[in-house]
């Protein structure tokens, strides 16, 4: 599996969640899957991130209350551009035992529908693309 796992983010970059994609997925196997599919696509550990367990909740820190005063700021500016529910969603997931997948994609609307496609074949739920400007809550699968 080629990506990061729980790795903390940056707290003095914002621009790091910037064309976006991330998702709970409630298996190992749907995750260790979903990351090979993104790797086959052209997906590698610089643009995939993966948050597990407790250690992961910590990493991903969703609700800016572990990282200091930095990650507390940088949450609150995202509380501000709407990405109040992804990031709720994330700590809600990763309490219940579920995995976090991220994908850093270019943004082109293209690359989105492929990401979403390897998302939702492995069962992916609460799916959310963070653009420029705004957060889109992606459905879900019928």
């Amino acid at each position: 599996m080629n990506a990061l796992v729980n790795q903390r983010p940056d707290p003095s970059s914002h621009s790091d969640r910037v064309n976006e994609m991330s998702a709970t997925i409630d298996t190992l196997k749907d995750l260790r899957c979903a990351v090979e599919d993104l790797n086959r696509i052209g997906f590698n550990a610089e643009h995939i991130s993966v948050f597990l367990g407790q250690d992961g909740y910590e990493a991903l820190d969703p609700l800016g209350t572990q990282g200091g005063l930095g990650m507390r700021v940088v949450r609150a500016l995202q509380l501000f551009a709407g990405e109040e529910k992804a990031l709720r969603d994330a700590a809600a997931s990763l309490r219940e035992g579920n995995a976090i997948l991220r994908v850093l994609t270019d943004g082109t609307e293209e690359t989105k529908i492929k990401v979403e496609a390897v998302l939702k074949k492995y069962g992916a739920h609460n799916i959310h693309f963070i653009g420029r400007w705004a957060v889109e809550h992606l459905p879900e699968q019928n």
